[in-house]
């Protein structure tokens, strides 16, 4: 049996185990890959390539170090129309080589829209983690607002191909609210949270205006903030993203 084929056979018998007892599939020698759903495989754990690390002797405090962690997922929902799906790969275009889909997403907070970020911490031994927000404000007249930033169930990865905002996932929690003060301002805005290595983090950037659970006295403000958000810059100038500190 050839190392591909062996690897094949590995995965199918690991799917099939993960089906729970009373599964609905039905039990036959057929590739069992069949009865397999995306978002079940997508949503697969991933064994840790780090075993034994933690016994090793470090030193104490920590060797400072750092890592930028883009958002694996940049998506936006419309509390207007809340059936409405955003394209997820809005730059596509066609060469002679074929389809390139840049890495750049769009992210756009207004009354209505709401931006959603999904990273996964990575990398033994970063377990704190800092999100930071930075943009600057667009170069017309306004008015300050605040915008609010929330933290979603993120147990499992999303699916940009149906999202919107009657899906998305629930809210958790409030983490804060930045403060916008004039045109052309540069906002920076920081917190920090303890993260586990694999661990999904979703956040969704807001008006905090925009839905029923904001004070009135936001919901009649002008709120806007936008910009497109790639992975190249290791110190990025506008961007939602988050630094992971060592903690061993």
């Amino acid at each position: 049996m050839s190392c591909c084929n062996l690897l094949c056979a590995v995965i199918g018998i690991l799917l099939v185990l993960r089906l729970p007892h009373n599964s609905p599939f039905p039990k036959t020698n057929s590739d069992p890959l069949a009865f397999i759903t995306p978002d079940q495989i997508r949503n697969l754990r991933r064994p840790s390539p780090y075993i034994g690390l933690e016994s090793i002797p470090r030193p104490v405090p920590p060797i400072p170090r750092s890592l930028v962690n883009f958002p694996q997922i940049i998506a936006r929902v419309d509390a207007r129309q809340t059936d409405l799906v955003f394209d997820d790969d809005p730059l596509r275009y066609m060469t002679n080589m074929g389809m390139v889909s840049p890495e750049e997403r769009k992210v756009h907070v207004s009354n209505t829209v709401s931006t959603l970020f999904q990273f996964r911490a990575i990398d033994f031994g970063m377990e704190s983690c800092e999100l930071v927000i930075r943009f600057t404000t667009p170069e017309f007249k306004m008015n300050s607002f605040p915008l609010s930033l929330y933290r979603l169930e993120g147990n499992s990865t999303l699916n940009t191909k149906i999202l919107s905002h009657n899906n998305r996932p629930t809210r958790t929690g409030h983490v804060g609210d930045i403060q916008v003060t004039s045109s052309g301002h540069s906002v920076q805005w920081n917190t920090t949270f303890a993260c586990h290595w694999d661990e999904l983090l979703l956040f969704e950037l807001t008006c905090a205006g925009n839905d029923e659970e904001s004070p009135k006295k936001y919901q009649d403000t002008r709120c806007e903030v936008e910009w497109w958000q790639g992975k190249k810059d290791k110190d990025p100038t506008n961007g939602v993203f988050i630094v992971q500190h060592a903690t061993v």
